[in-house]
């Protein structure tokens, strides 16, 4: 047995927990700040933009930078759209721009009067390549995003196939690229 006693227990317990639990040195600084998070936390660094991005800059800002399981959504409910995205493991716009950037770009931009999801939806197609999906009705109208994210999809010519699906992921028509 490794302890002889109650007393050599107690002993080293009490030993342990003082020295796990004693104050730092005062000349030691906190640094807790340079620990990585994990779980939900930003991948990048919050950041404090001095102006609306560009495409490019935006870009440079995604937590993504190449793209080849692409989601692209129109007229669907955003719950649907990270249904979808979940079950197939393909990335939509907010996997690209976690909440503290995408809330930083907005407010930048807002004070611009520019539409920053018309920054990130081009942002996006720009760096999709492969097989990239498109969630929405077949009769549903283009919005101008789809219409954004469309050109630059065909423009940039990375992704190889482009198709609309359904709420479960099940290809219903190839578009024309």
């Amino acid at each position: 047995m490794l302890f002889t006693s109650f007393k050599t227990l107690g002993l080293f317990a009490l030993t342990f927990y003082a020295v796990s639990n004693a104050a730092p040195y005062p000349e030691i600084k906190d640094d807790s700040g340079l620990m990585q998070r994990r779980g939900n936390s930003p991948s990048k660094p919050k950041v404090e933009l001095t102006h609306c991005p560009t495409v490019a800059e935006a870009i440079q800002l995604s937590a993504i930078q190449h793209l080849p399981n692409a989601l692209f959504w129109s007229g669907v409910s955003l719950q649907k759209v990270e249904d979808l995205a979940k079950r197939s493991r393909r990335k939509q716009i907010r996997h690209l721009f976690p909440d503290a950037i995408r809330i930083e770009i907005q407010r930048v931009c807002s004070a611009e009067n520019i539409d920053e999801w018309a920054i990130m939806s081009e942002a996006m197609a720009t760096i999709a390549s492969g097989e990239a999906w498109v969630f929405k009705d077949a009769d549903a109208p283009h919005d101008k995003y789809w219409d954004i994210e469309y050109q630059a999809i065909v423009k940039h010519k990375k992704v190889t196939a482009l198709w609309r699906v359904n709420q479960q992921g099940v290809k219903q028509e190839q578009i024309h690229l």
